[in-house]
């Protein structure tokens, strides 16, 4: 077991957001002593990401967006973009690299709000790199709750005067 630190800075508009962070940051390392001593090192990663909203008519937008990661050495790159309907109903696609030797997979996802809290998603990667020879892809399912805490907004709790002798 062993400590890890991250930070990260995040903005979100009307129509764009923008993200950067770093993950292990003082870079730990971690050993298992079992039938043999295993000895490794978390390197510190940095994320980048930027996405935006377009309307293309009242009830149909696009959302594209790029995730950038890097670990100081080798960079990896995902180009994504979905349409949403309704404001409830999405459907997109993912492309994860970006030159012959990045390129991992090709993942296509939809999903749907159950209701204002509850969000049902499915997507599949295909597999586009090396690796293809020993998975043919993955399927993942996400089920998301929303809590609706907005820190900073709402009503503010009533004042308790408590008097102390």
């Amino acid at each position: 077991m062993t400590p890890t630190f991250e930070a990260g800075v995040y903005y979100k508009g009307e129509k764009l957001y923008a993200g950067v962070s770093a993950n292990n940051l003082a870079e730990p390392s971690l050993s298992y002593n079992g039938d043999k001593t295993v000895q490794f090192a978390l390197k510190r990663n940095y994320y980048l990401t930027v996405g935006t909203q377009i309307d293309i008519r009242s009830n149909i937008s696009f959302h594209p967006s790029v995730l950038l990661k890097s670990d100081g050495t080798e960079t990896q790159a995902d180009f994504s973009g979905f349409l949403r309907y309704n404001d409830n109903i999405f459907l997109g696609g993912s492309f994860r690299g970006y030159n012959q030797p990045s390129k991992d997979a090709f993942v296509i996802f939809g999903g749907f709000k159950l209701n204002s809290k509850l969000i049902l998603a499915y997507s599949y990667d295909f597999t586009l790199s090396s690796i293809k020879n020993s998975s043919e892809g993955t399927h993942e399912i996400l089920l998301r709750y929303r809590t609706e805490a907005i820190f900073g907004k709402g009503k503010l709790p009533p004042i308790i005067y408590n008097p102390r002798f």
